[in-house]
């Protein structure tokens, strides 16, 4: 055992009782030596100092052990170190009880600790977006830490603790060590940050706050399928004839959706929008429309039942139209049979006396003919005859 420079009177009285220490000493005895403080917390390579008193019957046969440092003995003794370079290290003080060989001691027990030189986080085995559902593995590292059995990891979801483990197992010098965490990532967590932070837990003799080391933070990208965002339209959804019709089936997911829109003449419309504008609706807008909302994750249908409520005074004017139309409709009926029956008068008339003219025609025919049959147009005509 290496013993360090002591001041005191007797040195090898001293010697010989760090002898005796070796061999055994009671720790139960009823007079022990007093550590001030009773516990050290140091960070590696700082100082550190104590000081160590005992019975004042048992001044010159106490004495310190330690590894390390320089002691004084002034009724105690003084013990300091410039610099803690040792991960394990226990200082014992004692002295030996008059009239008897027997010991009794103290030891100072001494945490030395280091923060994480560093703290990584990562999703094991996977890059690029998540899908809403599945398990995923958060694991996060932490890079030469003391002592272990400090440590205390905690994963978070921007502010909110998800999860926080210790670690079971001792170890006084600095090792590396990985956390994992297994998430089912949802909706809700599409961009949410994820975060993990190394806490060395030292009691309240150690640095208050305590040591803390935060890793970078990870963006997630959640793949799900849309969702509704509006409110939804009511089961029937009236307009008056003329208005403006809009219909919103605006929705939200990842990837970002496309729209569909089938009107009541089953005719497709496929757009970017989530609205579908109608600036001036007649009844022949009336009937089902229906929104399909899709991305890579899945399909949501929206359906809107649209009334056209007619005008009335439309209607009066559509009526007073039709009337109107129906009147020239039976006057012009009247007045082809009027112009109808004109011609068949002029054409019966013409007929008429188209008729009169053929049988006066025929009748001079006829007396002509008996003209030329009688005697005296032969007579005639034989005269004409000669004379020529």
């Amino acid at each position: 055992m290496l013993f360090l420079r002591v001041v005191l009177l007797v040195v090898p009285l001293m010697i010989f009782l760090c002898g005796r220490h070796v061999s055994g000493c009671d720790r139960n005895c009823t007079d022990k030596p007093v550590f001030t403080p009773s516990r050290l917390v140091v960070k590696y390579g700082d100082p550190v100092a104590a000081n160590c008193s005992v019975c004042e019957d048992c001044l010159d046969l106490f004495g310190l052990e330690t590894p390390l440092g320089e002691q004084n003995k002034t009724g105690t003794i003084s013990w300091k170190a410039s610099e803690m370079t040792e991960w394990d290290s226990t200082p014992s003080c004692y002295y030996t009880k008059k009239d008897s060989d027997d010991q009794c001691c103290s030891d100072l027990p001494i945490t030395v600790y280091q923060p994480p030189d560093n703290v990584l986080i990562r999703f094991v085995g996977h890059t690029g977006p998540m899908f809403e559902g599945r398990y995923y593995t958060l694991q996060c590292e932490v890079q030469k830490v003391a002592p272990i059995e400090n440590l205390i990891v905690i994963f978070y979801k921007g502010q909110t603790a998800l999860d926080k483990q210790p670690y079971n197992g001792t170890n006084k010098k600095p090792v590396t060590t990985i956390y994992n965490l297994v998430i089912i990532p949802s909706e809700e967590d599409d961009g949410a940050q994820y975060w993990c932070e190394a806490k060395l837990e030292l009691g309240p003799e150690g640095p208050q706050p305590p040591p803390v080391v935060i890793s970078q933070k990870i963006t997630a990208s959640v793949y799900y399928k849309p969702r509704l965002e509006a409110i939804a339209h009511p089961v029937l959804i009236t307009i008056p004839e003329g208005e403006r019709l809009q219909l919103n089936c605006s929705a939200v997911g990842n990837p970002s959706p496309s729209y569909t829109w089938t009107l009541p003449s089953e005719r497709l419309h496929s757009s970017r929008s989530n609205v579908l504008t109608i600036d001036s609706v007649t009844p022949a807008d009336g009937g089902l429309y229906t929104c399909s909302v899709s991305n890579s994750r899945g399909t949501i249908n929206v359906e809107f039942k649209v009334k056209v409520e007619i005008n009335n005074h439309n209607a009066t004017n559509n009526h007073h139209n039709a009337t109107n139309n129906h009147h020239n409709a039976t006057n012009n009926h009247h007045n082809a049979n009027n112009h109808h029956n004109a011609n068949n008068h002029h054409n019966a008339t013409n007929n008429h006396n188209a008729n009169n003219h053929h049988k006066e025609n025929k009748s001079l025919q006829q007396q002509y003919q008996q003209q030329t049959d009688s005697p005296r147009h032969n007579v005639f005509h034989a005269l004409s005859s000669a004379l020529f």
